[in-house]
């Protein structure tokens, strides 16, 4: 292992935050071995789903308009926004009164604010219209569901609907993309693909730190036994560990800190299956992240 001393000027505050101690610690950083594949790790390959891409491709050739929150309305939704709602009804009278109607009960639900509404909707749009209700303003109010309405048992029946608007927005029409559909394709597969490597990335950090963890040392113990737990618990001292890991190996490699991540994975062995120090139960067992 290569062991480089670390002088740290650690400064802990006492619960009066005026009285402030300045102690001067050394801390000793040995390196296990990290280059050419000797870090072998396990992680799931970065796959696209090809299910994801044609739904995301159907959604996208399917959509006519897009949503713009509106964040500062003045009086509020009116009509021409469209909201989101959170809504539930309950009977307002009858031997069911203050029991949920079965159906009538949705959350996020996306209502557009125009003329020409039907049935309960049309109730809807006025009661939130009239009063100019804001974001997380919440409203009761009844509806008596019409005589030919499509579910019997809720004809001609009152119902008191409390409703939540959780996001107003403004509705925007699409252009059609003029590009073929598999230049369209092609492109949400590569956002895919993008994201799908980016997962993969952040699992390989995951399993270089456990090995890495276990296969290097750092005498942190006089900063443990000289800093407050209160103030520096096991979290915090885990995550001062690794930085100063991190900081060992860009200064025995002359690179930035930044730069150490990326060096890691290039130097790691991927496995076919999983084996050894993986990232599985590996760090869990040792050390509880938040």
């Amino acid at each position: 292992m290569r062991a480089r001393t670390h002088k740290l000027h650690v400064v802990m505050v006492d619960r009066d935050p005026t009285a402030e101690r300045v102690k001067d610690s050394k801390v000793d950083v040995k390196l296990g071995q990290y280059r050419n594949g000797a870090l072998q790790i396990y992680v799931e390959p970065a796959v696209v789903d090809e299910a994801a891409v044609d739904a995301e491709l159907k959604k996208k050739l399917a959509a006519t308009y897009k949503l713009n929150r509106v964040n500062f309305t003045g009086s509020g939704a009116k009509m021409g926004h469209t909201v989101k709602i959170n809504m539930e009804g309950k009977f307002a009278d009858g031997p069911k009164a203050g029991q949920t109607v079965p159906g009538t009960t949705a959350n996020m639900f996306e209502l557009e604010l125009s003329e020409g509404k039907t049935g309960i909707w049309k109730d809807f749009v006025s009661e939130i219209v009239s009063k100019g209700m804001g974001q997380e303003e919440q409203k009761s109010f009844v509806v008596t569901f019409p005589s030919d309405y499509a579910k019997e048992q809720l004809r001609d029946v009152n119902v008191r609907f409390t409703v939540t608007v959780r996001e107003i927005s403004q509705r925007e029409e699409l252009e059609k993309d003029p590009r073929p559909v598999e230049e369209q394709r092609a492109e949400i597969w590569a956002t895919q693909e993008a994201a799908a490597k980016r997962t993969q990335e952040d699992a390989m950090d995951l399993a270089i730190r456990t090995v890495m963890e276990k296969t290097c040392e750092a005498d942190t113990k006089k900063i443990a036994d000289s800093v407050s737990w209160a103030k520096f618990g096991p979290k915090s001292m885990a995550e001062f560990t690794w930085n100063l890991i991190v900081e060992e190996i860009s200064i025995v490699e002359k690179i930035s800190f930044n730069e150490v991540a990326t060096f890691l994975r290039a130097n790691a062995t991927l496995l076919d299956t999983p084996g050894g120090d993986s990232a599985e139960g590996g760090m869990e067992d040792e050390i509880e992240f938040s």
